[in-house]
């Protein structure tokens, strides 16, 4: 139990990067308030039991900005081997993305 316990507090000290601010950046501090979590974000990490690293959220985010933009743009980004692009970013991009008027295919 106490190893539980342990365990536990470990994960809910750990520093979250999946939440958003009005302006949308992320930027808590900029923001001057209370974070407010992406909900889509905190799924993912509930159901697959692991934690977003900076970098996938801010790469989300890049992407998600470029496909709000009229006309939309077309992005590319390389990232390495393990850096969660099959796991992490492509679902949650499909997720954030898909909103019943476009066809999202990857």
């Amino acid at each position: 139990l106490a190893e539980a316990a342990k365990s536990l507090a470990v994960v809910l000290s750990q520093r979250r990067h999946c939440h958003a601010d009005s302006a949308g950046a992320g930027d808590v501090e900029a923001a001057g308030g209370p974070p407010t979590l992406e909900p889509r974000m905190l799924l993912l990490e509930f159901c697959s039991g692991m934690m977003l690293r900076g970098e996938q959220v801010r790469l989300l985010r890049t992407f998600v900005r470029a496909a709000s933009q009229s006309p939309p743009r077309s992005l590319c980004h390389q990232l390495l081997m393990g850096a969660g692009k099959t796991t992490v970013i492509a679902p949650l991009l499909t997720l954030i993305l898909a909103d019943g008027e476009r066809l999202l295919t990857l």
